[in-house]
């Protein structure tokens, strides 16, 4: 027999969101987790209900892990995977820190990542970058040697053409997030806000903190070929390509 009672109807529906939510974002679909977050956030203004106090609902905590980038980095390739991770992490509603020189995979000593957030936002976002390293590592592959009489060092090529993905992709993000700030209203812009913030706060402990910065600038035009045809493949690339082939 079907539940009557309209309340327990309406947590019903929204248990079923959050976890439809937490799901997608375990799978790398973004897009379709911020819908069901969207969903559960109307219901709750509709109907005057405080979340937390839905039984079952209560948002995990902030936690706090390391992310061993070396893992799937390989030799003398810059630190374009830590920077990838900077910008997956990110996307997941997470916040990444760069802790320097802290890799011990090979000896030039790659950095890893301190990375907060909730436990599976960081899971997702550690399967993401992994995925889409290995994707873009492996069509700049095939693009060297389509080039490399222009390279005779193949690291230079590669350097230049990760730093372009890289650009790219935090380009292509950055205007996601605006377009789902400006989809769902200023209200979606002010709770995305809040979480940064009191995740920012619980990341770094209150202390001042220097941001990642990445560059650009090539004077050799080669090298600038590099760049813009790594820039052309981040920007092919997406969260939904980047778990394909996924169990």
């Amino acid at each position: 027999m079907e539940n009557s009672d309209p309340q327990k109807q309406i947590t019903d529906k929204l248990l079923k969101l959050i976890e439809k939510e937490r799901s997608a974002r375990d799978i790398g679909s973004l897009e379709e987790a911020e819908t069901f977050a969207t969903k559960v956030q109307e219901l709750c203004t509709k109907y005057n209900i405080e979340l937390s106090k839905i039984k079952g609902a209560e948002p995990p905590k902030f936690v706090k892990a390391i992310v061993k980038t070396g893992a799937f980095t390989k030799r003398n390739e810059s630190d374009w995977v830590v920077n990838l991770g900077c910008i997956i992490f990110d996307v997941y509603g997470c916040y990444p820190l760069i802790l320097r020189g802290s890799g011990m995979n090979h000896a030039s000593g790659e950095d890893d990542l301190l990375v907060s957030g909730f436990e599976h936002d960081i899971a997702a976002g550690s399967y993401m970058v992994e995925a889409m390293s290995n994707r873009i590592r492996e069509i700049s592959r095939k693009e060297y040697k389509l080039r490399r009489d222009d390279y005779p060092n193949p690291n230079t090529f590669y350097r230049h053409f990760f730093q372009g993905a890289v650009v790219a992709l935090r380009i292509k993000f950055s205007k996601k997030t605006d377009e789902m700030t400006k989809e769902h209203g200023e209200e979606y812009g002010l709770m995305v806000l809040d979480k940064k913030l009191a995740l920012k706060e619980f990341a770094t402990e209150g202390k001042p903190i220097k941001t990642m910065a990445l560059g650009n600038n090539f004077s050799d035009l080669k090298n600038s070929q590099a760049f813009g045809r790594g820039f052309e493949v981040g920007n092919q690339q997406s969260l939904t390509k980047g778990v394909e082939g996924r169990n």
